[in-house]
């Protein structure tokens, strides 16, 4: 349903002109995005089941971090979740705190 300026149009489905529209738009913050999310994602906190249970995994596709998702779970498996903190952070100088199991 939309307004055109003189009348209201509705429509059961997305006119074409706008489902073309809608594929070819580039997001110009894109990565800058994609690299917040990753450095928010939070490892130790990890709990896939509560995230698909809020939105269903083969919604991820349709996301922009979509792609990052599985990637990040996965080393939140293999030893991210461990140190609580992501290995640009750990890098630095300071001590490491591990979480207690």
């Amino acid at each position: 349903m939309y307004y055109d300026g003189q009348q209201l149009i509705h429509e059961r489905r997305c006119p074409q002109a706008w489902q073309t529209m809608a594929r070819q738009v580039e997001d110009p913050h894109g990565e800058l995005w994609l690299t917040y999310y990753s450095h928010i994602f939070n490892p130790a906190r990890l709990n896939p089941k509560v995230m698909e249970g809020h939105f269903p995994s083969r919604f991820w596709k349709n996301l922009p971090e979509g792609p990052l998702i599985p990637a990040l779970i996965t080393q939140a498996r293999t030893g991210k979740q461990r140190d609580g903190q992501a290995s640009d952070i750990a890098a630095r100088r300071g001590k490491k705190i591990a979480l207690k199991d």
